[in-house]
């Protein structure tokens, strides 16, 4: 009989409140559109990679109907995410850079998408 082992790791820990809050992220739609601004907030939690890009596409999709999808790739060990329209993440510059969830997406500056 072969040994089946099997981990779940839970890494991704969102807070909402307190001095380590981490969840809001700023989107802009289209990309240097200065009125198509939205900010999606996430639920604490603690996620695994799966439960974090859901939580993310669910707050994404809960402020902007721009068909999101986000998903984990365990063979890069990074987030992919996608829109049926262009957009940008407004990382460390959207109203609520101090407060975002880059950190956990894996993203340090501005993305466009």
């Amino acid at each position: 009989m072969a040994l089946t082992y099997s981990q779940f790791v839970y890494g991704f820990e969102v807070f909402d409140s307190g001095t380590s809050r981490n969840n809001m992220l700023d989107i802009r739609r289209p990309p240097n559109s200065p009125n198509q601004n939205f900010a999606a907030s996430l639920n604490a939690g603690v996620y695994t990679a799966w439960e974090f890009a859901d939580e993310v596409e669910r707050a994404m999709l809960a402020v902007d109907a721009n068909g999101y999808s986000v998903t984990f790739n365990f063979t890069t060990l990074k987030f992919q995410l996608s829109g049926t329209a262009n957009f940008e993440l407004r990382v460390n510059d959207g109203p609520n850079a101090a407060v975002d969830c880059a950190g956990l997406l894996g993203l340090s500056s501005a993305s466009n998408k």
